[in-house]
């Protein structure tokens, strides 16, 4: 497999990854008729799950799940271990394209692909998504349910939310979690993922699943940890309420001219077609970029002597 075959399918993963991103942080406030008023974060955890039974009641909360679940809610140190420990740094373009985008999750991705080719279609017409960039996001996110996480969300979502650096979000977070086992009755031990919250094959955040999830397979129950349509659909729902257009590329290579100036570089400099072409960019392969009525912004990933993209 060359290096280029491979960054094509990385790019889409990064693109559809990093939107991901954006998304959780832009939905996880919690619903509006949960009142989260900022308040002093309790140090006791056994205190901390007190007013979190209050505010279960108030969210609507079985008082059955309040008195078996959530009065047996788990202080996890580890996971303020992991919390603590996310390291601040930076890494370049291809140290992320190497570590990201290997020779065996390619290869699998490509299994995948033909797999699901008849489910993958169908969400291609439904939600406008192409079937390469859902598989590059589930391979992104789990190595296509390879591993999930393990560590028990409700209780995780309540040592987070118990401490005082994030504790409205979080709570937020474990109240979205809750309404999910009260929705699909979900077992307390089904309820894994990684030591932040986030759930299933997609890795979503217990607020974009109840937003976004689907039932896939027609049983009833949208499962991101066992089943993979349920999955796949659940991830095309979501990117098309990223805003993803189904008559657009999410992007191509290109090449600058030798005397670019790089005036026009990022988001906040998105040019039409038409501009970028009397601006002498190319294709990679030299021939002059189309020109339909369309908005572009150029991205230097790994700096001006790397790739470039629109």
């Amino acid at each position: 497999m060359t290096h280029k075959s491979r960054f094509s399918v990385f790019i889409a993963s990064m693109f559809v990854s990093s939107s991901l991103l954006s998304a959780c942080a832009a939905s996880a406030s919690p619903e509006p008729a949960v009142n989260l008023t900022p308040e002093p974060v309790h140090t006791d955890f056994a205190t901390c799950v007190i007013n979190l039974q209050q505010k279960a009641k108030v969210a609507g909360i079985s008082q059955h799940i309040i008195d078996t679940t959530v009065a047996n809610l788990k202080y996890v140190p580890r996971v303020i271990e992991l919390d603590n420990q996310q390291p601040e740094f930076t890494t370049t373009f291809g140290d992320y394209f190497e570590k990201r985008v290997t020779v065996w999750r390619v290869e699998q991705g490509r299994k995948m692909l033909a797999k699901h080719h008849d489910l993958l279609t169908q969400l291609t017409h439904e939600y406008g998504v192409p079937g390469q960039y859902i598989i590059a996001f589930w391979g992104l996110e789990t190595n296509f349910g390879s591993y999930k996480g393990n560590m028990p969300v409700l209780d995780s979502l309540a040592t987070l939310a118990c401490d005082p650096r994030r504790s409205d979000y979080f709570t937020g977070e474990l109240l979205q979690a809750l309404k999910l086992k009260q929705q699909y009755q979900f077992d307390d031990s089904k309820m894994v993922g990684s030591w932040a919250g986030a759930m299933g094959h997609t890795q979503f955040m217990p607020t974009n699943y109840r937003k976004y999830a689907v039932d896939g397979d027609g049983d009833g129950v949208a499962d991101l940890w066992n089943s993979e349509a349920d999955a796949l659909t659940s991830a095309a729902n979501f990117l098309q309420h990223l805003g993803w257009q189904a008559d657009e590329r999410w992007g191509r290579e290109v090449l600058l001219p030798a005397n670019y100036s790089f005036e026009y570089l990022g988001r906040k400099s998105t040019l039409p077609l038409s501009r970028w072409h009397a601006l002498n960019i190319k294709k990679t392969n030299g021939q002059a970029i189309s020109t339909p009525d369309m908005q572009a912004a150029l991205y230097l990933p790994a700096g001006h002597t790397g790739t470039l993209h629109f």
